[in-house]
């Protein structure tokens, strides 16, 4: 085990720029690089940076191209618009995506949006919910199966059955 001082940490995948961490703390175990103390953690698309994250810890097992990002994941998109948090994100450099295992909260346009997991394409800058997708604005909440978020045109698209849920007042029943 040896503690490296190397301020940026980056990943390639086809000679283009995945992801890159500014960081203080690095300690490397084998094939695992743990990164602690990060002050920037960006994600590319066509190299340019695209999202930033914060996070408490990265793992980055070199080998497998993975990088486990944990401790209130947070996501900007870069317009104030999109906001996402997790308690893990992991970033596969074999096939350049960006998932959540574990139930993530989204805002965007207004809306606040929760789902069961999450999946990015950062190739094609789709953002797929999956599992109990709950959108709410304001009183109003909806539930479907699925929806997906372009990142590039910032569109959401909805998908399968939608359930309106509403709350009835006290006093609002039928006699």
């Amino acid at each position: 085990m040896c503690n490296l001082w190397r301020p940026n940490w980056w990943a390639a995948k086809g000679g283009e720029r995945q992801w890159e961490i500014l960081t203080k703390s690095v300690l490397q175990q084998d094939d695992l690089v743990i990164i602690r103390d990060m002050e920037k953690i960006i994600i590319f698309q066509d190299e340019k940076p695209h999202l930033d994250v914060l996070a408490q810890e990265a793992l980055w097992r070199r080998k497998k191209d993975t990088l486990t990002l944990q401790g209130g994941v947070e996501v900007q998109g870069r317009t104030e618009e999109f906001w996402l948090r997790s308690d893990v994100l992991i970033h596969s450099g074999a096939d350049s995506t960006l998932t959540s295992p574990g139930p993530v909260q989204m805002r965007w346009g207004g809306l606040r949006i929760g789902a069961d997991e999450m999946i990015y394409e950062s190739e094609s800058g789709l953002l797929h919910l999956l599992g109990g997708v709950v959108i709410e604005d304001g009183e109003l909440k909806w539930g479907l199966k699925r929806a997906v978020y372009d990142l590039n045109r910032d569109i959401l698209d909805f998908y399968g059955h939608i359930v309106l849920e509403t709350e009835a007042e006290a006093g609002d029943e039928e006699k």
